[in-house]
């Protein structure tokens, strides 16, 4: 007997977890996304991916620096799993044929992310995320062709399907007739991060968040929303701000303001030689103290070796020159703290599971490697095991079967604009917040027309800042600026009877 199992999203975390199930006899994988995964937010990863094959190296120091970077809030169980496994995901991504950049010697060429006390960065030449989802596309298409897995593209998830309150499918929608879908099966959710809520992200336009705001007002249990993370270096666009990878630093970019006529290379005078390679939160949070005084800041790539230019750094050259019409040979780049992941999101245990009986999450939707604020180079990580392990639990809960289903479909949301929700969430929201900026915000959210699960989200979100008094992480609150040992717990939300409760849970 097959069993269908439904995975929401082509990314890599969605795309690992469809080859880990069609590899299993009676599995039928229904692979659903908006557009094909050659669109997918996961090919603009540039930086690179962690693990501890350096000489010298191990994962119990790569699980050092992830959990200092997150501020104690990861799982840390959870998280010694993953730094465990990366060794042997890397190798196997090169045995696949994903081109990493190798020393001399054929080991792996290691470059050193923001936060890591050591080179462990795996990296490609012109992004590794395209490299790694390049190979990955190949694979899944291989198992398309073996009828293991079918494929849906341009389909827009609309709600999970439920009876007994045990998933058993999902409710899906073509954009163009508007015609809904029913698929049957369980359901992992590797949606990505909530970009369309705050707009001006660095990520894919196309993550709006609707899939998580269906399943925030369907009552799955969400953790952590109020740790987004701004990448220090991106560069401002009309729709969306255009990321300079962190590699840019590593090979030798510098940041400065102009002081007196002449360039002040602020973090390097803050925190010595190795000040621009500091963790994102810090180096968003001095670039935001300085942009208040009034100063611009500027990312210095100019002088580098034309080797990096023309390998590890071809595609920042080409970006920019392309998209902001600057050569970062010749010119500094204007660069400011911009929306960049989201470490909190929907509540997952060790494998996966939601707090919804039959729903798996994955990836940056899910909330459990990254705490407070993620290590450079983890995301890549975090999707590619998430994925397997979420696939893994689906496969230890088989029962053959689902229950039978005799629901509707749901109702289309109305049309609205996310412009105000986005404007007011990045004012409320942003580097540093405070009690009275968040309600106001609060406020003037309920009189904003949106629909009912978009309102639920977003007041979710603020109330989780709310309540976090303290600054931890990428959550600053200019009338808490301290950390508080008390807060080194989970915040925890969920609708219940239409309303949102908050909770906090303690580390175990």
């Amino acid at each position: 007997m097959t069993e269908n199992v439904v995975v929401i999203g082509g990314g890599l975390a969605g795309l690992n977890a469809t080859l880990h199930l069609a590899e299993q006899e009676g599995i039928l994988v229904h692979l659903v996304s908006d557009m094909y995964s050659e669109r997918s937010q996961s090919c603009l990863a540039e930086g690179g991916i962690n693990a501890a094959i350096g000489s010298g190296d191990t994962p119990e120091q790569h699980f050092q620096d992830t959990w200092k970077s997150g501020c104690g809030l990861a799982d840390a169980d959870a998280l010694m799993a993953m730094v465990s496994s990366a060794p042997e995901i890397v190798r196997e991504l090169e045995e696949w044929g994903v081109p990493f950049v190798m020393s001399p010697d054929r080991s792996f060429a290691l470059r050193t992310m923001g936060g890591h006390s050591r080179p462990r960065t795996a990296y490609a030449v012109n992004g590794i995320g395209r490299q790694i989802m390049d190979v990955l596309i190949q694979r899944v298409r291989k198992e398309e062709s073996e009828k293991r897995v079918l494929r849906h593209v341009n389909r827009v998830f609309r709600a999970l399907a439920k009876q007994n309150d045990r998933v058993c499918g999902v409710w899906l929608e073509q954009p163009d007739t508007h015609e809904m879908e029913f698929v049957p099966g369980r359901v992992i959710m590797a949606c990505g991060g909530l970009n369309g809520f705050f707009g001006n992200a660095t990520g894919s336009i196309a993550n709006t968040g609707l899939a998580a705001a269906a399943l925030f007002a369907d009552r799955v249990q969400f953790s952590n929303l109020e740790f987004i993370q701004f990448h220090p270096t991106t560069l401002r666009l009309r729709e969306k701000n255009l990321l300079i990878s962190e590699a840019a630093r590593s090979e030798g970019g510098r940041l400065f303001v102009m002081k007196s006529g002449k360039p002040f290379y602020f973090m390097e005078e803050i925190y010595g030689k190795q000040g621009d390679l500091m963790s994102r939160d810090i180096v968003s949070r001095e670039e935001w103290r300085l942009m208040k005084q009034g100063f611009d800041v500027y990312l210095d790539l100019r002088g580098l070796p034309d080797a990096v230019y023309q390998t590890t750094l071809s595609g920042v050259v080409s970006d920019c020159i392309s998209f902001a019409g600057i050569d970062p040979r010749k010119a500094p780049l204007p660069v400011e703290p911009g929306i960049h992941y989201f470490m909190g999101g929907i509540k997952v245990d060790k494998c996966h599971r939601s707090s919804a009986c039959g729903l798996y999450a994955a990836g940056e939707c899910a909330c459990q490697y990254h705490g407070a604020n993620r290590l450079g180079g983890n995301s890549l990580l975090g999707a590619i095991y998430g994925g397997k392990k979420a696939a893994e639990a689906v496969l230890d809960d088989r029962n053959g079967s689902v229950a039978e289903y005799r629901g509707k479909p749901p109702v289309r949301p109305d049309a609205f604009s996310w412009r105000p929700l986005q404007n007011l969430m990045r004012s409320a929201m942003g580097v540093e917040r405070n009690g009275q900026q968040l309600e106001e915000a609060l406020s003037r959210l309920a009189d904003l027309s949106l629909p009912n699960e978009i309102q639920l989200l977003g007041r979710a979100i603020l109330l989780s800042a709310l309540h976090r008094t303290e600054s931890r992480g990428s959550h600053q609150r200019s009338d808490y600026p301290d950390k508080r040992p008390e807060f080194q717990k989970d915040s925890v939300v969920q609708v219940q009877n239409g309303e949102i409760v908050f909770s906090w849970e303690e580390k175990q």
